[in-house]
C-alpha cells in the first residue's frame, strides 16, 4: 500500500514487493483506471480520522481486521474490514459504550461515536 497507483503487473517499483497493489491500478494499455480495495480503506480513514488523530489499537480477530483512532476533539474512530465469506458479528466500543453489529463478507465499515461520559 505504499504505492498510490501501479500498472497491471505491479510496476513500476525499484525492488522491494513484486506483487503489491496500488491504491488503484492503470491499464498500461488503455489508461484505464481501478480502484482497489486499499482506495476504499483509505476513503474511510481518511472520511472519519481527523488530521492530529492518534491510533489507539489495531487487530486482526478470524479475518476481521480493525484499526482505531482518538481524534483531536475525543471522536473515537474504528475502521474494520471483514475478509471473510461469511458475516462477522461484532463487538464494537469501549467501557462506557458498547453495541453490537454484523459486518457483512468482505466488506469495510466504518463507526465513530462520542467519547463516554466520565
Amino acid at each position: 500500500m505504499w504505492n498510490l497507483a501501479l500498472d497491471e503487473n505491479h510496476g513500476p517499483h525499484a525492488g522491494g514487493c513484486g506483487d503489491c497493489r496500488g491504491v488503484v491500478t492503470i491499464d498500461s494499455r488503455t489508461g484505464a483506471v481501478t480502484p482497489n480495495q486499499e482506495y476504499y480503506a483509505f476513503g474511510h480513514a481518511s472520511r472519519f480520522v481527523r488530521p492530529g488523530a492518534v491510533r489507539v489499537g489495531s487487530s486482526q480477530i478470524e479475518g476481521v481486521s480493525s484499526v482505531a483512532f482518538v481524534n483531536p476533539d475525543g471522536q473515537r474512530v474504528l475502521v474494520l474490514y471483514n475478509e471473510r465469506a461469511e458475516p462477522a458479528p461484532l463487538t464494537v466500543g469501549e467501557e462506557g459504550w458498547r453495541g453490537e453489529t454484523v459486518l457483512p463478507a468482505r466488506s469495510a465499515a466504518t463507526y465513530v461515536w462520542e467519547a463516554p461520559a466520565a
